[in-house]
């Protein structure tokens, strides 16, 4: 080998030496700073891109499965906002009912203005990327406040941004979903009250975010969230009052989106239909790679594998398990009570999410009561949080020795690994490639602006909006009187 060669090959191997060092350290110097911010730079494109592939860049025919309600919804939104008329009723017999604001999972948060300039299927794009975009600002929040690395981000931010539970619901017509991405906002909430942070500010953080789900679609996140908040208050008497409060206000701060649709779906009595079949079924929804021609196929055929994939990949699961799982309960500092704490609901939750042992919950005579009727779909709550308690233990891990060039490069490998596993799933469940799933039901979307309105729908909304308003603005004097409180008298 000539010198020249020999030179460049060192070259080379210190380059690769620094990059590969700025990934894993977290005090850095002017080039890891940079090196860093490129990385992430190129995580948010990478996922931005993959979703993107995904939803055939806005290409949607609406003609698949639940695609055929989203459709109308969307189109008669974007009628009443070129009429210059509020959506308040819907003319149209795909729409469950024509009292629009009653549906509790319909997209009305302010992006929706878009669809004035959007045609449906461009807006569900832009839309989801908007939301994409929130979830990896939330992820950075959460990077911040642990002191991940950028390798440890990058772990997290893969299985978070696309495993498999947000990929299949959206594919099959969930585009409501996408308020999943924010989720990372509500794992912050959950550690400000675990750290003793739980005051008034807290209650109407939680409220606020819990208002934008909902605004967003994501009736059943609200569900689940709410639901995970109160098996932690029972895992000890430090957080039940706060979780007590907080779940009252974001009904309260909430309930334009929950009067109508409790009033409108109330009394339905719909059945439940089940969750996990086994725990066994449970872990094969994190590591089986299910093409949507067999989602229909053996166990699932009632209700369909997208309600039971989580889709993480053999390497994914083993990541969760070993740090999130292992090496947090492994775990003896100071934050050990409090995870432990977070371990016991999460179980809980995921113990909730087997057979039918929700049902009964289902029955209770509590106005929408009967809406969870799947409760596999309680997993992706604790799976999130496991994907943080992960990051946690994995960046403890990452600081507790020296690793040479070899083993970062070795992690690396693990990371591209993990992310072509979850590319794959989004492949295989495009949005065109439903076709392959669901027959194409080819319907009319358009839908009409009704002007006149039922009564009752109507005043629920005034009812809603009136209690939203006041109860924000006690929470706001409650902030104040405890700022007030809290300063020292001079």
């Amino acid at each position: 080998m000539s010198e020249g060669i020999q030179i460049w090959i060192n070259r080379l191997r210190d380059w690769i030496e620094r990059v590969t060092t700025a990934l894993f350290a977290v005090d850095q110097d002017r080039m890891s700073r940079w090196v860093n911010r490129i990385w992430y730079a190129g995580l948010y494109l990478f996922g931005a891109a993959a979703w993107g592939f995904f939803l055939n860049w806005g290409r949607i025919g609406f003609d698949i499965h639940d695609w055929t309600q989203e459709g109308p919804r969307y189109f008669f939104v974007r009628q009443a906002l070129l009429a210059g008329k509020l959506p308040l009723t819907i003319g149209s017999d795909l729409a469950s009912t024509p009292n629009f604001l009653a549906i509790p999972d319909t997209i009305i948060s302010p992006q929706i203005v878009l669809l004035r300039f959007l045609e449906p299927g461009t807006f569900v794009l832009v839309n989801s990327l908007f939301l994409y975009s929130l979830g990896f600002i939330g992820l950075l929040l959460l990077r911040r406040k642990f002191n991940w690395s950028a390798v440890t981000f990058a772990f997290v931010f893969v299985l978070f941004s696309l495993n498999g539970h947000p990929i299949a619901q959206v594919a099959v017509g969930h585009s409501m979903w996408i308020s999943y991405f924010l989720l990372p906002y509500f794992v912050l909430l959950v550690y400000a009250l675990i750290e003793g942070a739980a005051d008034w500010n807290w209650v109407t953080l939680v409220a606020l975010l819990v208002l934008g789900i909902n605004l967003n679609g994501g009736f059943h996140f609200v569900n689940w969230t709410m639901l995970f908040l109160l098996l932690l208050g029972l895992t000890s008497r430090r957080y039940l009052a706060p979780v007590l409060k907080a779940v009252l206000f974001s009904v309260l701060v909430s309930l334009p989106r929950i009067l109508p649709a409790a009033l409108e779906f109330g009394g339905e009595g719909r059945s439940f239909i089940s969750g996990f079949f086994s725990l066994t079924d449970m872990l094969s929804a994190f590591v089986t790679l299910k093409p949507p021609q067999q989602a229909l196929a053996g166990a699932y055929s009632a209700f369909g594998w997208w309600e039971a994939d989580t889709y993480t990949g053999a390497l994914g699961l083993l990541i969760l398990l070993v740090f999130g799982v292992y090496m947090t309960l492994r775990d003896s500092g100071d934050e050990s009570a409090d995870h432990r704490h977070l371990m016991g609901a999460m179980l809980a939750m995921a113990v909730l999410s087997l057979g039918k042992i929700f049902q009964p919950l289902t029955m209770l005579p509590i106005p929408l009561a009967d809406t969870e009727r799947v409760s596999s779909r309680f997993i992706i709550v604790p799976a999130v949080i496991l994907m943080v308690l992960a990051g946690i233990a994995l960046e403890r891990f990452l600081r507790s020795r020296s690793w040479g060039l070899g083993t970062r490069i070795a992690s690396l490998l693990v990371l591209g690994v993990t992310a072509h596993d979850l590319l794959q799933h989004a492949r295989l469940w495009r949005v065109e490639n439903m076709d392959l799933l669901f027959p194409s039901t080819p319907v009319d979307i358009r839908a009409a602006v009704i002007a006149q309105a039922d009564a009752q729908y109507v005043t629920a909304l005034l009812i809603g909006l009136g209690v939203a308003a006041v109860s924000l603005v006690f929470l706001l004097v409650m902030i104040r009187r405890e700022s007030a409180q809290a300063k020292p008298v001079a």
